[in-house]
């Protein structure tokens, strides 16, 4: 086949051309594995890599059958010529087994590191643009800067606990393995055989496992630790069975990370869990053995099992006892899940555990037709005498309907009547002109009482703030040459402040403090002029504290009757907000009309 073109490159009829070459000369129209998941095909590979073994496993998923599979190097990973021999001998395999395709699913369990994302982030009502545009732009809401987001993929990981500080982080692998996988794609593209990939991070897939090892003890937080060879993973949980963190702690040449009770007790800690139940799953072939007994002793009131598949093994005698994922990624349903909670309802129902880190470059997809491209092609002939027909018959209907219209005593124009409806129609757009002039200047820009319900809500009672002086000014720009005219608005609060209330001053004097109390009480007291999502405000705020020359440790009486000796600061807080000429807010210059 000619080499393809992308099709933004083409004109409608080279694309239709292209597609009816691809469709020609290869089995995509036929064949419906092209467009079916690596873990959805009858025929799979499973290939697990942790960084001291390769496994690989083949299984039947019609006869629930798993054997051996081709031997794997780890050199033959990152080696496209060995990778692209390799694909042959595969797909000349699943031919003899009778198989119209192979899904190779690549278990990375050599490497796994967790980003946190952005505070703005944190919103879970948009957490599915979330997982998109952690795949499309990461460098958009991780919050370390300088993370190498072109050499890794990153996935979005939920924590669905209501008391988490953030709603997701984001997982990781490098894509040194995109090479074999895309000699194995291509391979199976030049013999027209199916060979579809799947990179899965293997610690997502054994957490998402966790539900279907285990149950913990009602209402009781609980640990997940995977022990990998390079790394051991902990997730923890709150006492509903929803994930509230994740953390990654590399071994760096040993068996477990130096300081890994020190780092458990810590997280535990601030996550503000008690004696959790702790459940051990070992994922490499030496695991330490030493794990459980030692955390015995710096957590005696927890309850601590050591896990794995039931009867120490799969079902299936091939897969050893710590190679749980492959077995867990073919066929989740197989077990149930014994923790009826949101976190494995997200990664196992909707199979957020099996995110593809490593798929086809959009790039790549967009040059061969898609599933409905394919159907429709498939139909476009049989459609072709029914869009002709329909073509003759909307022209004799609009014949027919022309001759009707035609034949009304509506056909014959009034000029009269016409100038009378267009006099009618001018006198309306005044009005309405009229109406949208004074909207605008009685528009809500400045009230009395919403200045000080907004002095109010920004210092409640018992905040620690003693206002003194507070004044409001609400100005129009000086340019009045344009049509309409922007304003400015400043407050300036001075007073006195202790204890919690620096701590709030000290919010209220960053960019996104005022504009979250600016934005929440836009939407208590629903006034426009309040909000901060326009792009034609700009909202500033400046701080200045001293030291109270008056203050002196003060008595209980004191601090009750609000005496300004018992306050060590003294403040004033300036806040300015512009609203540019072309905000929806700002001032008509033109006169009434």
């Amino acid at each position: 086949m000619t080499k393809l073109q992308h099709p933004a490159s083409l004109n409608a009829f080279q694309q239709y051309r292209q597609v009816r070459q691809i469709l020609r000369r290869t089995s995509r129209a036929s064949n419906p594995a092209w467009y079916e998941e690596a873990t959805a095909l009858p025929l799979q590979l499973h290939i697990r890599i942790d960084g001291a073994s390769v496994t690989s496993h083949i299984f039947e998923s019609g006869a629930d059958r798993w054997s051996a599979g081709p031997p794997v190097e780890s050199a033959l990973l990152k080696d496209p010529e060995a990778a692209a021999a390799f694909a042959r001998d595969l797909i000349t395999t699943a031919r003899g087994m009778r198989a119209r395709a192979i899904g190779v699913i690549l278990h990375i369990a050599d490497e796994f590191a967790i980003s946190e994302l952005q505070p703005q982030s944190n919103d879970p009502a948009a957490l599915d643009e979330l997982r998109q545009t952690v795949i499309d732009d990461p460098a958009a809401v991780l919050a370390d800067t300088s993370a190498p987001v072109h050499e890794s993929s990153w996935r979005l990981v939920p924590y669905p606990a209501r008391d988490s500080e953030a709603v997701a982080s984001a997982a990781t692998v490098s894509r040194q393995y995109d090479p074999f996988l895309d000699a194995l794609r291509k391979t199976g593209e030049q013999q027209n055989f199916p060979v579809i990939t799947r990179a899965l991070s293997a610690p997502l897939v054994a957490l998402a496992a966790l539900g279907t090892l285990t149950e913990p003890t009602a209402d009781t937080p609980f640990l997940g630790i995977l022990q990998y060879a390079g790394f051991t993973v902990v997730g923890f949980f709150d006492a509903r069975g929803e994930l509230k963190q994740l953390r990654t702690m590399h071994h760096r040449g040993r068996k477990r990370f130096a300081n890994f009770r020190h780092a458990l007790l810590t997280t535990n800690a601030a996550l503000e869990i008690i004696d959790p139940d702790i459940f051990i799953l070992p994922l490499c072939d030496e695991a330490d053995d030493m794990l459980e007994p030692d955390l015995r002793i710096s957590m005696p009131d927890s309850r601590i099992e050591r896990i794995g598949p039931p009867g120490g093994a799969d079902d299936a005698a091939p897969l050893p006892a710590w190679c749980v994922e492959p077995g867990f990624a073919a066929n989740p349903a197989a077990r149930p899940c014994r923790i009826p909670s949101r976190t494995f309802e997200l990664l196992i129902g909707q199979r957020w555990a099996f995110q593809d880190f490593l798929p086809v470059p959009p790039e790549v997809a967009a040059l061969v037709p898609s599933r409905a491209e394919v159907r429709l092609f498939r139909i476009a002939r049989l459609t072709r005498a029914a869009l002709f027909l329909a073509a003759l018959g909307g022209i004799g209907w609009l014949a027919y309907s022309y001759a009707r219209a035609s034949m009304r005593p509506e056909w014959a124009s009034n000029p009269d009547q016409v100038n009378m409806e267009q006099a009618h129609l001018n006198q309306l757009n005044q009005q309405r002109t009229r109406a949208e002039h004074w909207h605008n200047l009685l528009a809500d820009r400045s009230k009395a009482w919403i200045t000080m319900e907004h002095l109010v809500r920004m210092f409640p009672e018992d905040s620690g703030v003693k206002v003194n002086t507070f004044q409001y000014s609400a100005q129009p720009e000086a340019d009045r040459r344009q049509a309409n005219t922007g304003f400015i608005r400043e407050w300036r609060i001075s007073g006195l402040a202790r204890g919690p209330g620096e701590r709030l001053l000290s919010q209220l004097n960053t960019s996104e403090g005022i504009a979250s109390h600016f934005a929440d009480f836009a939407r208590l007291t629903g006034n426009e002029a309040y909000r901060t999502d326009e792009a034609t405000r700009h909202l500033s705020v400046r701080l200045s504290t001293q030291e109270n020359r008056r203050f002196s440790p003060p008595t209980a009486q004191q601090i009750a009757t609000m005496a300004e000796s018992a306050y060590p600061f003294t403040f004033t807080l300036t806040i300015t907000q512009r609203f540019a000429a072309d905000d929806p807010l700002a001032i008509r210059n033109a006169a009434a009309p």
